[in-house]
């Protein structure tokens, strides 16, 4: 499971950077998809995640992605949890509509969500829990401060980051740079600390601690709260609102906020 969710972490990563992306990268999905992931954007059971939001992004033509990722994630962090019923209504419905995109493009197999709801519902409240650290230093969500920082490194993310090359490029400038403004932020060791506490494969954990310890200092690994980063999201579960809004007329930055909003709830594979 780990070394499939690894590729999964590489290419979901470079999908973040759908936000800004246009028809020629929709078009690369299938039809039952793009359907699916629209869908998100105004499924009650989808609430809990802020996909609305990207609606009026859409609408404010705004595509820098720390931006899009502080609106959202605002907003998701203000919301309550997604309950067991909204998770696997979620589930369902992406991995019918995009099971086999997802195979073609990292050949998962997600076709069973029998076999993947079990690793949402015990990886999403950590993986939310990431998602809403706050750095009160700086005044910012972790998520959009990070990627501020990735962009100080290989520039501005955009679409040509889903090509194979341009990731490999961007590997390389990330190895030559100063990369612990990246991987060794008050945000990272937080992050870590939620992580480590999950991560399936404790062996495999303490085997690259040394590698982590090696370039972050030993207090990275302690487990040790960051007194400087707070926790934005709210307790309390969120109840599902059944108004209805229209699908139609979505734009290249609507669907993208929906493949945002599906890799959000994908996280729970990487761990």
């Amino acid at each position: 499971m780990f070394r499939a969710s690894s590729k999964v972490l590489v290419s979901a990563f470079a999908l973040v950077t759908v936000v800004s992306a246009q028809d020629s990268i929709l078009s690369t999905l299938s039809t039952t998809c793009v359907s699916a992931l629209k869908g998100l954007l105004v499924a009650p059971e989808a609430q809990c995640l802020n996909a609305g939001a990207f609606l009026s992004i859409a609408a404010s033509g705004n595509i820098d992605v720390p931006s899009i990722a502080t609106k959202w994630l605002t907003g998701l962090c203000a919301t309550g949890s997604c309950s067991t019923a909204s998770l696997t209504t979620i589930v369902q419905n992406v991995t019918a509509g995009c099971a086999q995109d997802v195979k073609t493009a990292f050949n998962i197999d997600i076709s069973d969500p029998s076999v993947i709801l079990p690793y949402v519902e015990q990886y999403y409240p950590s993986v939310r829990q990431i998602a809403c650290l706050k750095d009160d230093s700086a005044n910012t969500l972790c998520v959009p401060q990070t990627l501020t920082n990735l962009q100080n490194i290989i520039g501005p993310l955009g679409t040509d980051d889903l090509n194979m090359d341009t990731i490999l490029a961007d590997a390389q400038k990330i190895a030559a740079s100063d990369y612990k403004n990246l991987a060794c932020t008050s945000c990272a060791k937080q992050a870590y600390s939620v992580a480590a506490k999950v991560f399936p494969d404790p062996s495999l954990l303490a085997s690259v601690n040394g590698s982590i310890t090696d370039t972050c200092g030993a207090s990275f690994t302690d487990g040790q709260n960051v007194t400087t980063v707070s926790q934005t999201a709210v307790n309390g579960q969120f109840e599902v609102k059944t108004t209805s809004r229209a699908v139609a007329g979505f734009s290249p930055i609507t669907t993208a906020g929906a493949i945002l909003v599906a890799i959000s709830s994908a996280f729970t594979l990487l761990v």
